[in-house]
């Protein structure tokens, strides 16, 4: 004896289908404008660890800008700290978001307190 067992989705197997498929799509999509998006963020961290300035402008007429080929070190990271105050910076802008987010609390809270009564 077999018994006939049906599905309990009110939808057949063609919706879930085209919803998988739907979902697939727009799956595929978001990885595509995320590596499109990530293109510049690659371009500059390779770019930034290669020594020879020629070569960074000889390899941006192709696919070698975001491949780090050649000569490569952290040099030029080492130089921008020595040229530039690192420190006093990152101070700056840790008061200022300090500052920001202090004072963006105290308002918005006597804003919702007025809003509440």
């Amino acid at each position: 004896m077999t018994t006939n067992v049906q599905s309990t989705s009110p939808h057949g197997t063609g919706y879930r289908l085209r919803k998988g498929v739907r979902l697939g799509l727009n799956y595929l999509l978001l990885i595509l404008l995320a590596i499109f998006f990530l293109f510049p963020t690659v371009f500059m961290l390779v770019s930034s660890i290669k020594s020879n300035e020629t070569q960074v402008l000889v390899d941006m007429t192709n696919l070698y800008a975001f491949v780090p080929r050649g000569e490569i070190s952290l040099q030029n990271y080492a130089d921008v700290f020595d040229a530039m105050p690192f420190g006093r910076f990152m101070f700056n802008s840790i008061f200022i978001v300090g500052a920001m987010v202090i004072l963006g609390l105290f308002v918005n809270s006597l804003i919702a307190y007025a809003l509440a009564r």
